[in-house]
């Protein structure tokens, strides 16, 4: 997985057949409005400060 950042969000790029599997899962625990997505074709995912905080508290998003 690379990670980098826009000095705003954090964006997560799939590498491998595992990153993308990990980033569908993550999505589909963490963001469950956002379902329709299919995890094989998630190119980047970018997540901004305030979602990110949600996410370490266990919050969705």
């Amino acid at each position: 997985m690379q990670i980098e950042t826009d000095g705003k969000d954090l964006i997560l790029t799939p590498q491998t057949n595992e990153d993308y599997y990990d980033l569908g899962s993550f999505v589909h625990k963490n963001c469950p409005y956002k379902l329709d997505m299919d995890s094989k074709k998630i190119k980047a995912m970018r997540i901004n400060k305030e979602n990110l905080l949600k996410i370490l508290l266990g919050q969705t998003i």
